[in-house]
Formats: structure tokens, sequence, C-alpha cells
């Protein structure tokens, strides 16, 4: 490797710890291929873990396209199991099962509690459908549901009813944010049957979202009850821009964008849509 690339380069000018001697070049090579690998080496190390290809496209909840200033979220170190057996007991009394939460990392932890613990009662107790039973909350790398599917086929953060239960995958160590997002959609889609997603058009509360938010369907009523692939129903969005990814093009992610963002940072969902806060805050802020 010629020295530049390595990182080091010999002085032009003589030097009494360089002499000109071809043993000495051929040292000096070595030692600068050497130091080459350490610093590699070294600088692996101390960066983030290689993803795998399985890993390399989680989703993560779209970033809004406005410049407004965004927070980041910082989860609080906490004691070993702080989020441990007495907060598991109060989801699960609650309807929410958290599945091996004691594999999980204490950031994963954190994670999911603090995005259920941001949610109103009434609206945690909500959350997916009630005929499908409880809802189950799994971490894990492979996007994999509690019976070994991977619908993806990679890493995925996701909620399901494909199964005939509710089920929120989500890839570890992200932020309330990214669950709260897929909490949003177990609350999107609660009235609507298993594995029916396109069901949730005819559903008088997201036909009211798609309204203030400049959302049209165009697939006939008729066609639609007979859908269950919500890619299969036909829309427009007339709206101005908000999100930069997939919520520009599905409803269902533009409800569960605003509902994660309306409960973890509300101000900053009104900064970037008047509309989508105040469609949100018309229905969960308490009646005075």
């Amino acid at each position: 490797m010629p020295y530049p690339q390595a990182g080091l380069r010999l002085p032009n000018h003589r030097s009494w710890f360089v002499p000109r001697t071809s043993a000495t070049a051929l040292f000096a090579l070595l030692l600068a291929v050497l130091l080459s690998a350490a610093y590699l080496a070294i600088s692996s190390a101390m960066s983030h873990p290689a993803k795998s290809a399985n890993e390399a496209s989680v989703y993560v909840a779209d970033p809004p396209v406005l410049p407004v200033q965004v927070g980041l979220e910082v989860v609080a170190a906490r004691p070993a199991g702080a989020v441990s057996s007495r907060n598991a007991e109060r989801w699960r009394s609650e309807g929410v099962y958290l599945i091996d939460a004691g594999t999980w990392s204490e950031r994963s932890r954190a994670m999911v509690d603090d995005a259920l613990a941001m949610l109103p009662d009434k609206v945690r107790l909500q959350l997916g459908n009630p005929s499908l039973g409880p809802i189950y909350v799994s971490v894990n790398r492979e996007g994999r549901t509690m019976s070994g599917q991977q619908p993806y086929h990679r890493a995925a953060n996701f909620f399901s009813t494909n199964e005939g239960r509710n089920e929120v995958v989500l890839f570890p160590d992200q932020t309330s944010r990214t669950a709260m997002h897929e909490l949003g959609h177990a609350y999107n889609l609660r009235h609507v049957p298993a594995g029916s997603y396109a069901q949730v058009y005819v559903d008088d509360e997201m036909q009211s979202f798609l309204s203030a938010t400049g959302w049209r369907v165009l697939t006939p009523v008729s066609e639609l009850r007979g859908l269950r692939d919500h890619a299969d129903v036909e829309v427009v969005y007339d709206g101005a821009p908000v999100w930069l990814r997939l919520s520009r093009e599905d409803p269902l992610e533009d409800f569960a964008n605003s509902f994660a963002l309306y409960f973890t940072a509300p101000l900053e969902l009104k900064a970037l849509s008047a509309e989508r806060y105040t469609w949100f805050e018309d229905r969960f802020t308490p009646a005075s």
C-alpha cells in the first residue's frame, strides 16, 4: 500500500532515523501496513457494529419535511430492572403483554415502557382489536412474530393482526417515538377485522382524519368492503407536504406518524401540521 493511502509519509529530507536502505524501506513499509491495520481495527471497535443485510433497512418513523426544531429523545439512565416486573405487571393488567421482556436490553424496555406511559389511560386501553384479545409486544432483530414468522423477510417495526392476534414487533434499542408509531397503528386499526387493513377506510374515525388532512379515497365504497390489503385502495393526497418517505403515500402511515408525534412532541406536530394537531387535540384532550 502506498504510504499516502496508509496515512503515513516518509520525509523527503535525510534523517538519522530513516536511513536510505532497502532493508529500512521494507521495514517502514511493514510498519505502515501494521499501523494502518491497527488504526482500522480500533476505529471499527469504537463505531457502531456493522449492520447485517436484515438490519440495514430497519424502518424508523418518517422525519418531517419542514425545518422545525426537533428535540432529541433522551432515555434517562435507570437502575437494572427498574423497568421490570412492576411495570410489566401493570401493562399486563391493562391487556398489553411484553413477550420475554426479561431478555430485552434496558433501552428496549424503556422504549416500550415510556411509550405506553405517555398514552392516556383511555387510549392505552383501546389498543388493538378487542375481539382478538390482548396486545402482544415483542422485541427482536429479525422482525419475527411470536410464531416465528418473518412477514417482511428482514428486520422491521410493525403492528400485525395477520395471525389472529394484536401484535407489535420492534427492533431493539430505538426511541419511544418509534414504539409509539406502531401503537398508533394498533389504535387506528382497533375496529378492523384480523388482517383486513383496507377496512379501516370505511371507519368513521379514519374518514374524519382523511378529510381533515387532505386525503381522498378514490376506490368506491362498494369495492372497499371486499378488500383486505390497504395497498389495494386507491387514494390521492391534496394536502401540503409533511412527511418525507412512506407516510407521504400511505394514509395509515400518516395516521401513525401523527399519533406518535402528538403524544411524544405535540408542539412539533402543531408546527408541522395544524390540521393534524387539531384533529388529535379535539379527540384526546379531556373536556373541561
